[in-house]
């Protein structure tokens, strides 16, 4: 058995809840044991976790369900009792469980357990302390509807008890907090558990780590139970990725300019001109050889007073720019473009004419007002976050972010492009060739809350053009440079930033490469 930080979940793939299950037979399989062993295991890790965390801690209250979840809380529950902890132990409904869970309830009984009985009627938890660990295990994988009425009062109270005094030392979920939907990346309901601590178990769910349940989650920790390597190579997973210097482009000793590749960025409307600039420079930033900006005239002057190193076309002058966006290796269309009559006529100019393009922000929105964009020749990379993924599906956002895996797939299928739909846990797929459907390439394993600001998703683009414009794959590029630029954040956010400007992370960028780098020389 093992316990891992969450720097160390990457060490497997990520899984949805019934994968998960499926795992859990492999595991007990290939290490020739019974499921209910794992549950064992399960409930010894938790108690390890909580006693290394919570040092202070003395008390457990576990709050059970009635599946497979409340036998890991019962295993617990049992094992804390015989290392002298107080326990209590609330049950849904009084029930009897059956199953793996019911022999696991037995066995606590007999070793003083005492479950009280929680119906629709109860409303106050037992008395709890500073010192008092409450432990979600009221709904496992298994669930995927909303959740019963005496099950929800019992979440609704535990979300309350942290608003109280005195107020649990912290909220501890077993395998997902209660109310997150463990096959989509949504919610069974609004009234989620929210944890300050998960301890997961096998290999990560997807909906810990993209989308609304990472605001449920709270520090995630993974428990291996002992399962050896071969069943994540059985039963593959999504590629969890983090950034690795070591993937960038490499220069040549003699190397120059113009073979670092040449990017052409296109957009900032009358007081928009700071998205481009931002986007420009984190393409040169990341080693991009040329990059240009073309731009309303009265944006020239700031932006080659801030970079001197770009240049500027004003984008009334039809043949410079015509030349600048044909002979570029990658064309950014979008930061700041605006949805004026400018922006769109200059869209559908790149739209014809460049052959790989990476497509942000307005330039996803005039993509969406296109009826097909199968017939537009060349690559293209889309970054849209849910409102935009949302215009191009013909869905709300509320519909993208409960589903974002299959999100993620449609945009890659319906625009013909390798997408990137943002937001926590940033997913990246690929089209499907002819006789494949798209596939998801990776899950961004970083970044964070405070770069949710304005000019982000500016310089995100400019980063992953520049890596295309120097040879990777458009897949690699967008692959690597969400997670260079979501790396950058963490390192900013693990020096103390609460709140991140984009042009912080912009002017980091080299210093988490050479972090990276010496880490990996280490």
């Amino acid at each position: 058995m093992r316990s891992n930080t969450a720097s160390e979940l990457t060490e497997t793939g990520i899984y949805t809840g019934a994968q998960c299950q499926q795992l859990d037979q492999l595991a007990a399989s290939a290490l020739g044991i019974v499921t209910l062993q794992l549950m064992e295991r399960a409930g010894a890790a938790l108690l390890a976790e909580i006693s290394g965390r919570y040092p202070q801690a003395n008390r457990l209250l576990v709050c059970c369900g009635t599946g497979n979840n409340a036998g890991d809380g019962y295993v617990l529950a049992r094992l804390a009792i015989e290392q002298g902890w107080l326990v209590q132990l609330l049950q849904i409904d009084g029930r009897e469980l059956g199953g793996d869970a019911g022999l696991m309830q037995r066995q606590a009984q007999a070793a003083g357990v005492n479950p009280i009985a929680w119906g629709d009627a109860s409303g106050v938890l037992p008395k709890l302390t500073a010192t008092t660990v409450v432990v979600d295990a009221l709904l496992g994988t298994s669930v995927v509807t909303k959740p019963r009425p005496s099950t929800l009062s019992l979440m609704q109270a535990i979300n309350a008890s942290t608003r109280q005094l005195p107020a649990p030392l912290a909220v501890v979920a077993v395998d997902l907090p209660s109310g997150v939907h463990p096959q989509l990346t949504g919610l069974l309901c609004d009234d989620a558990v929210r944890a300050d601590f998960t301890l997961t178990f096998l290999a990560p769910k997807l909906c810990l780590v993209s989308g609304a349940g990472v605001a449920y989650t709270g520090v995630l920790s993974l428990a291996t139970l002992g399962a050896p390597a071969s069943i994540y190579q059985q039963l593959p997973g999504l590629p969890w990725q983090r950034f690795e210097s070591s993937a960038l482009p490499q220069r040549q000793a003699n190397a120059y300019k113009h073979q670092q590749g040449s990017v052409v960025v296109v957009g900032g409307d009358a007081g928009m001109g700071g998205a481009a600039a931002m986007t420009a420079e984190a393409a040169l930033r990341v080693g991009a050889g040329l990059v240009t900006v073309i731009t309303r005239a009265e944006h020239l002057a700031p932006i080659l007073s801030r970079r001197p190193e770009l240049m500027v076309i004003d984008a009334q002058h039809l043949a410079r720019r015509q030349q600048a966006i044909a002979q570029a290796d990658v064309v950014v269309v979008g930061p700041g473009l605006g949805r004026s009559g400018w922006g769109r006529a200059l869209f559908d100019e790149v739209m014809a004419a460049a052959t790989r393009t990476v497509i942000d922000a307005d330039g996803i929105r005039l993509l969406a007002e296109r009826e097909d964009s199968s017939g537009l020749l060349g690559e293209r990379i889309i970054t849209p976050h849910s409102g935009e993924a949302a215009r191009l599906l013909g869905l709300t956002s509320a519909a993208v972010e409960s589903d974002r895996q299959a999100a993620v797939l449609a945009l890659a299928e319906k625009a013909q492009a390798v997408a990137l739909l943002k937001g926590p846990g940033t997913l990246i797929a690929e089209p499907g060739s002819a006789d494949a459907q798209a596939l998801v390439r990776a899950v961004c394993a970083q970044g964070n809350a405070a770069m949710a600001t304005a000019g982000m998703g500016d310089v995100l683009a400019g980063v992953i053009a520049g890596l295309w414009a120097q040879g990777l794959s458009a897949g690699m590029a967008t692959e690597q440079g969400a997670c260079w630029h979501a790396a950058t954040g963490d390192f900013l956010v693990a020096a103390g930033q609460r709140s991140l400007l984009a042009t912080q992370v912009l002017e980091a960028l080299d210093r988490v490469a050479i972090d990276s780098l010496d880490r990996q020389d280490d």
